[in-house]
């Protein structure tokens, strides 16, 4: 009797620890949420937070850049200065029909269309010569020239010249090919002007009329830039069409 006894209390003592140890356990495991929770929904709250905030549209300027107005604004002037140099010429040259406007763009094409009624279409033209300068990837400034040249009794021939800018930016002329050089072929042309991008171009031409009347002209990035223009004995000269001072009546 003893023993059995003895054995219940020893069961009862086992499962009083069970129980105290189930109980302390689960109140540690509670302890430990209630400090995780607070840290786990900041751990939210920070992620919903973390974007950077965005700036409301109309804190982006809708105003036209100054540069685009001033350009605007330059091709404008020009436009109405030439209506001047244009009345100019025509008063010089004894040209009745042809006027220009200030909507009319400064361009060559422009100035023959205005001249065609009374010196019909020309009969002859050709390009003088023209001038490429282009910026290679490194920062080397290149200059690429090709010349045309026409004799009396000779047929055209076109002559390429090629220069690298130093540091001074005075152009040093390269030698080049004979094939190359003389009367090149636009792949040679295409292939040297691929060789950096083209920042600045030039280029100077005549037109020849029926009646003997020789108009010639300089173009600096596509807009007109000189001209002169010869009729009988008189000659209107423009060294730069931006200006009516600029230009010449001579007869």
């Amino acid at each position: 009797m003893a023993i059995r006894k003895q054995n219940r209390t020893l069961f009862l003592i086992i499962i009083a620890i069970v129980v105290i140890l189930a109980f302390v356990l689960r109140r540690e495991k509670k302890v430990q949420e209630f400090f995780e929770e607070p840290v786990q929904e900041q751990a939210e709250q920070g992620d919903l937070l973390s974007p950077a905030p965005v700036l409301p549209d109309s804190t982006v300027s809708t105003s036209p850049a100054p540069a685009s107005v001033n350009a605007v604004s330059t091709s404008t002037d020009q436009q109405k200065a030439f209506v001047e140099v244009f009345e100019d010429m025509t008063e010089c040259l004894d040209i009745k029909s042809a006027s220009y406007s200030e909507k009319d763009p400064v361009e060559i094409d422009m100035v023959l269309s205005q001249l065609q009624t009374d010196l019909g279409s020309p009969r002859f033209n050709s390009d003088l010569w023209m001038n490429w300068h282009m910026r290679t990837r490194e920062g080397k400034e290149k200059r690429v020239r090709l010349e045309i040249i026409s004799g009396n009794d000779q047929p055209q021939m076109r002559e390429l010249r090629y220069f690298i800018v130093d540091r001074d930016g005075n152009p040093q002329p390269v030698d080049l090919e004979d094939s190359k050089a003389i009367n090149p072929s636009d792949e040679t042309l295409n292939q040297m002007l691929r060789e950096g991008e083209v920042f600045y171009k030039e280029r100077a031409g005549f037109y020849a009329f029926a009646n003997g009347e020789r108009l010639e002209f300089l173009e600096k990035n596509g807009e007109l830039s000189e001209i002169e223009m010869v009729r009988g004995e008189s000659i209107f000269k423009c060294s730069d069409v931006r200006a009516r001072e600029n230009c010449r009546c001579l007869k």
